[in-house]
């Protein structure tokens, strides 16, 4: 996720220069330095920048923010899963604004969506540049509390398994039906791209783009009402649920392993 922040950030106009990536390992600092024409250093100390990026995994976020040394004013966003705010500010040496960010994989080509937070401590500066730096890799969504980033989680965070998985499903029963698993393959997975593409351009809702295509007495029909007659609903309900509360769950047991090490 870092390297497709630092690539969409690039790809965008931002300076290279204006960038500083901290990364522990020589042959990586080589790549990113060669690929994207940025400043490394081997470690976060002396970090002079408006925003400082968390992109590291959260079970190594203490360790990281607990050696971070940054000049006066420098704000913090954190990617990583299930830290709190509040956790990560007891951890840096020095108060500093946090704001936490959930995007999504789909990042990693552009298109990503990511869930935005800040206390009503964060400055609008602090929002703004946070914001910027996210909207390199796709769209963003601020919420009013740190809890619904679990939502966010459940809906864009998880969400491209889904598309995947409906992806398989669909190619899978074009077999069934007797396509080749390519030929099953192509139409499916090019009908999720178009219709993706729809929604992305289209004013429309998604109902309305649903029953555009939908005749009366016809297939489109007939498949919609198998999936409604089965509970389609109360699966995607009970899934989004089941993550929501995982979330919850994991965060718990991360703040709970970090306390433990204090």
């Amino acid at each position: 996720m870092a390297q497709a922040l630092i690539s969409g950030l690039r790809a965008s106009g931002h300076a290279g220069d204006l960038i500083t990536v901290v990364e522990p390992d020589a042959e990586k600092r080589a790549y990113l330095e060669k690929s994207f024409d940025v400043i490394t250093q081997s470690e976060a100390k002396s970090i002079e920048a408006d925003l400082c990026v968390l992109a590291v995994k959260p079970q190594i976020m203490q360790s990281v923010v607990t050696h971070c040394r940054t000049a006066e004013g420098v704000s913090f966003l954190s990617i990583a899963a299930g830290i709190t705010v509040d956790a990560i500010s007891s951890w840096l040496p020095e108060k500093r604004t946090v704001i936490r960010a959930m995007p999504n994989t789909p990042s990693l080509v552009g298109k990503g969506m990511t869930g935005l937070w800040a206390d009503t401590h964060a400055l609008k500066t602090e929002k703004e540049i946070a914001e910027y730096v996210m909207l390199a890799v796709g769209k963003v969504l601020w919420v009013e509390t740190e809890t619904e980033l679990d939502m966010v989680t459940a809906v864009s965070g998880s969400g491209p398994a889904y598309v995947f998985q409906l992806a398989e499903l669909m190619a899978n029963a074009g077999v069934q039906l007797g396509l080749t698993p390519v030929q099953a393959k192509e139409l499916a997975n090019q009908t999720l791209v178009g219709a993706a593409e729809m929604l992305a351009r289209s004013t429309q809702t998604a109902t309305t783009l649903r029953q555009n295509v939908t005749s009366k007495g016809g297939t489109t029909e007939a498949a919609l009402n198998f999936f409604t007659e089965n509970g389609i609903a109360d699966l995607y309900n009970g899934a989004l649920k089941a993550a929501y509360d995982r979330a919850g769950e994991l965060a718990k047991q991360l703040a709970s392993s970090t306390s433990s090490k204090d």
